[in-house]
């Protein structure tokens, strides 16, 4: 047998063409779907903020004030503390927590039976004392005029013997009288003359007595008088009226509860004006100074003041300060409300800036990323005055750059991050 022959034959031109298209389309579409998964995959994974959250600030001149970080809490500008001025108890209580006083309101009923009984020993003895002032007043104005009229009795008899003398004297010279008789009349007269002086030594004597005892019973009057007006400011004390507008913000609440003098009762506030009682560290404790001006955030609005006291003493490493608000009745301020305070130490003029924001701690030099084409670039800076608003820019930035100013810590590792 004769092996079979076979014959190749050509394959068709077009039949081949249609295959390499196939296969060209084919790794083109697979080229296709690789690149859009990588597309995808690396917009999925490329780090991103999204611009609906972020804060920004724009770069530009202005002031920057260095301020001492502080917090504080708002209390009222006037408070008034009611203590009680007697040893006492409660009888009732008129007034509660919360409730607005005027002038003249009263807030609890104390027991003042014995501040009472003391008030009235106490005008007792002044009016005995007025009594014995005016007996003995009397007495001393008796004397004088009894005084009186021995004096001019004793004044007259002087001049009566003094005038006989003088007659037997003349007698004596023409023989009518004699020498004894002279000499008697002349006795006579010496003794009514000292009789005389002894009575006004005496009665002199008698009046600086009188009126030792005057001036005595006086000054005991006096001191009962200040004691019987003090005795009558307790019990108006006791009465626990209030002499100032304001609201009651503690009371003591307990019905029959026993009471000390000096112990406080109650405490009332002026809620229409505040001030700000501030604590800074101790490192700042000689910058710190009266006068400075303050910034106080009140419910992310900035408020003036002015550093009106600062405590010496410090503890715990804390020092306290006082300051005084431009407007102390504005209407954000409440009472034990915590706010942040900055002290404006320094300042500077026509510098270089952006505003403060969530920068954690701040250092000399750090990064930020500014907002360019859609990227934040994470680009160095050197900061100068930190305050509580700006902060000043040495370098690294230009105006009219566009820094994201929320916190961008967990991109630091970054030099750019996508902005959605």
């Amino acid at each position: 047998m004769c092996p079979l022959a076979t014959t190749d034959r050509l394959i068709d031109p077009a039949v081949l063409s249609r295959r390499r298209w196939k296969s060209i389309t084919r790794v083109v579409a697979i080229l296709l779907v690789v690149a859009i998964a990588c597309y995808v995959l690396y917009t999925r994974i490329r780090p991103s903020v999204s611009r609906t959250v972020i804060r920004t600030s724009v770069a530009d001149i202005g002031t920057v004030e260095a301020s001492i970080p502080a917090t504080g809490i708002i209390l009222p500008a006037h408070e008034q503390v009611i203590t009680s001025p007697i040893d006492s108890r409660v009888i009732a209580v008129l007034r509660h927590v919360g409730d607005k006083l005027a002038p003249g309101d009263q807030i609890l009923l104390l027991d003042t039976s014995e501040a009472h009984l003391a008030l009235e020993r106490t005008t007792d003895n002044l009016t005995l004392k007025e009594n014995e002032l005016a007996q003995v007043d009397l007495e001393l104005q008796n004397e004088r005029s009894d005084l009186a009229s021995h004096r001019e009795i004793k004044k007259l008899q002087a001049d009566l013997l003094a005038s006989k003398a003088d007659q037997l004297r003349k007698l004596y010279t023409l023989g009518g009288a004699s020498g004894e008789q002279v000499g008697q009349a002349e006795l006579e007269q010496r003794v009514a003359a000292i009789e005389l002086v002894q009575l006004e030594t005496s009665f002199q004597n008698r009046e600086l007595v009188a009126k030792s005892k005057l001036a005595n019973l006086e000054t005991e009057i006096g001191l009962l008088r200040k004691e019987q007006a003090e005795r009558q400011r307790l019990l108006h004390a006791a009465s626990t009226r209030v002499d100032q507008a304001g609201v009651l913000t503690w009371v003591i609440g307990q019905e029959g509860a026993a009471i000390r003098k000096s112990d406080q009762i109650a405490r009332i506030s002026d809620l229409a004006s505040f001030h700000v009682q501030g604590t800074a560290s101790d490192v700042h404790a000689g910058k710190l100074t009266i006068g400075l001006p303050a910034r106080v955030i009140v419910n992310d609005s900035a408020l003036n003041g002015i550093v009106t006291a600062v405590n010496p003493s410090i503890q715990s490493g804390v020092m306290t300060f006082e300051v005084a608000l431009a407007d102390p009745t504005d209407a954000r301020l409440h009472p034990n409300l915590k706010a942040d305070v900055y002290i404006v130490a320094a300042q500077k003029q026509s510098v270089l800036r952006i505003r403060r924001g969530q920068t954690g701690e701040l250092t000399t030099h750090q990064f930020v990323f500014v907002k360019r084409d859609g990227v934040a670039v994470k680009i160095d800076v050197q900061f100068g005055l930190v305050g509580y608003d700006y902060i000043e820019i040495i370098s690294g930035l230009h105006p009219g750059d566009t820094v994201l100013i929320s916190d961008m810590r967990e991109y630091e590792h970054l030099e750019a991050v996508r902005i959605d």
